[in-house]
């Protein structure tokens, strides 16, 4: 009778551990079909983004194009396409110029940068080769942007 128990004991506990890791294969399968299906959420607006320096700092542009590069949230995606230096003299504020008559992307940044949204305006750039959707010119107050952390 001992024995007989003893086999039945066995083929419970095998039953249970047959369950418990067929179970654990399901549920595997299950979350790589999920996470290999899944669809990477891109953000609504990418700003490709022109960076002019108006303050007579050397090289401001090349660091704040390396703070925003790549920046992403689900709002918006950052490019920066190009740098320039202002030469007739330094800026005093900081503005946003949106180069699409679509100025939420433009906005978006403003908010971001902790600049005033109401301030950006349109104006078209003739000879756009680069896809500018947006000229960010700092000026003399640039240390007063949020930026986004280093990476």
């Amino acid at each position: 009778m001992r024995v007989k128990r003893k086999v039945q004991y066995l083929g419970m506990v095998t039953a249970a551990v047959t369950l418990i890791l067929l179970l654990h294969l399901v549920m595997t399968t299950l979350a790589a079909a999920v996470g290999i299906s899944r669809v990477a959420e891109r953000p609504v607006h990418l700003i490709t983004l022109q960076i002019v320096n108006g303050t007579g700092v050397d090289g401001l542009e090349h660091r704040l194009a390396r703070r925003l590069e790549g920046y992403q949230n689900s709002l918006l995606e950052i490019r920066v396409v190009a740098k320039a230096r202002f030469d007739l003299g330094p800026i005093t504020h900081t503005l946003i110029v949106a180069r699409q008559r679509d100025k939420t992307a433009a906005v978006l940044l403003a908010k971001k940068l902790g600049l005033d949204p109401s301030l950006v305006e349109f104006r078209a750039l003739e000879n756009n080769c680069e896809q500018v959707s947006t000229t960010l010119i700092l000026g003399e107050d640039y240390e007063a942007l949020s930026l986004p952390e280093s990476r």
